[in-house]
């Protein structure tokens, strides 16, 4: 979230970053109209066990204020976090897989 300049954001979907992820990767379908709003921290517990329109005032968990930021920064961001995060989650990808494949073939596992 840093290098994106999305410090302490507090959204799930239908927010500032995805509306920056579809500037990205598809500006000529996004409508910049507000959306979402302030989620109170006691309705995470319930998230998945509850529609989002019963807990947001439209289903959005995060919001969007358009002129905020213009179309391209918010393009920016949006690739910005994606490409961070990707790198990010694929640092140690190699190490990973390799210890997968070697507790997947210990003998004695039962393949089920």
């Amino acid at each position: 979230m840093h290098a994106a300049g999305l410090d302490g954001l507090n959204e799930r979907h239908g927010g500032l970053l995805s509306v920056a992820t579809a500037m990205w990767l598809c500006p000529e379908l996004v409508d910049l109209q507000p959306m979402g709003g302030d989620v109170p921290l006691s309705h995470y517990p319930v998230a998945d066990y509850v529609f989002w329109d019963q807990l947001t005032t439209d289903g959005c968990w995060g919001s969007f204020e358009p002129g905020v930021y213009s179309p391209d920064e918010l393009a920016i961001i949006g690739e910005t976090f994606w490409t961070t995060f990707t790198e990010k989650r694929a640092e140690h990808l190699k190490e990973t897989l390799t210890t997968a494949v070697r507790l997947r073939n210990l003998p004695g596992r039962n393949e089920d």
